[in-house]
């Protein structure tokens, strides 16, 4: 298994390859001596033995390796989203609409008729949504920053979003069917649906 996660960490994340900036410089310049002193808060002496005239700064090209590794690591948080939202729907939300209707169309959604939905939110989802992006990235061998930040959104957002399916406070119209459910939760960006789906966009 472990040679499963290192193949992926390095032939689909990238995570030898990004664990250092290597690249050269495809341009480099000279920053003015007013900009440099302002930018940099030299004086005219410079700062530790170099002059202002010293100042140089270079612009790197971007590296198709950390764009293949962020679809990569948004795919991975969408089929983790995926499989989450199954969970939710069964035994988070279904309940809720079952109880609802037991209450009349006036009762509040909550899931105050079981404790099972609170006992696989707060006892399973949630806490798997703490820890496994500690242990997803060491066996997935992700030594970027920023693809250690993009790995973990997707388990911060599915837990804000079962407590939401918990309490009630599901934007309208998720709660409608499954597939409603999985593409609100499998996506850290914010869905509008309306009774016959997702909204697409105006622009």
């Amino acid at each position: 298994m472990s040679t499963f996660g290192s193949w992926v960490g390095n032939n689909l994340l990238f995570s030898e390859t990004l664990a250092s900036d290597k690249r050269t410089p495809c341009l480099i310049f000279t920053v003015p001596d007013f900009l440099a002193r302002l930018l940099f808060q030299m004086d005219n002496d410079g700062d530790g033995g170099q002059s202002v005239a010293d100042v140089k700064l270079g612009l790197l090209a971007p590296r198709i390796e950390f764009w293949i590794a962020l679809i990569m690591a948004l795919i991975l948080g969408a089929l983790f989203g995926c499989f989450v939202s199954c969970i939710i729907y069964q035994f988070i939300v279904l309940p809720q609409k079952k109880h609802s209707k037991k209450g009349g169309k006036n009762d509040v959604k909550t899931n105050s008729g079981s404790i099972t939905p609170f006992l696989i939110g707060f006892g399973i989802i949630m806490p798997s949504c703490v820890i496994l992006p500690y242990y997803s990235l060491r066996y997935l061998c992700i030594k970027s920053k920023i693809i250690k930040f993009l790995g973990g959104s997707a388990q911060l957002t599915t837990f804000f979003r079962c407590s939401e399916a918990m309490f009630g406070f599901l934007p309208p119209n998720v709660e409608n069917s499954l597939t409603n459910l999985i593409i609100y939760n499998a996506f850290p960006v914010e869905v509008k649906f309306n009774s016959n789906g997702a909204l697409r966009s105006s622009w």
